[in-house]
């Protein structure tokens, strides 16, 4: 059932949340650059989102491929 949730409700959102993310850091990509925290808002809204989307394995809770839950 885990695997099921994960490819119908979580990777969906996963990468909506991703591709939101990216557009907020475009928009706010003038602001973020005069306070100089481009690499963190950028690891924050668009790094984190697609590892958990595209790097977690299937029905896990951690990034990487075949990482067991412990």
């Amino acid at each position: 059932y885990a695997i099921v949730a994960d490819v119908v409700i979580a990777r969906p959102l996963l990468i909506a949340a991703m591709v939101i993310g990216a557009g907020l850091f475009v928009v706010t990509l003038p602001f973020t650059a005069m306070g100089g925290g481009i690499g963190r808002t950028g690891h924050a809204l668009v790094v984190e989102p697609g590892k958990a989307a595209f790097v977690r394995c299937l029905g896990c809770t951690k990034d990487g491929y075949n990482k067991n839950d412990e």
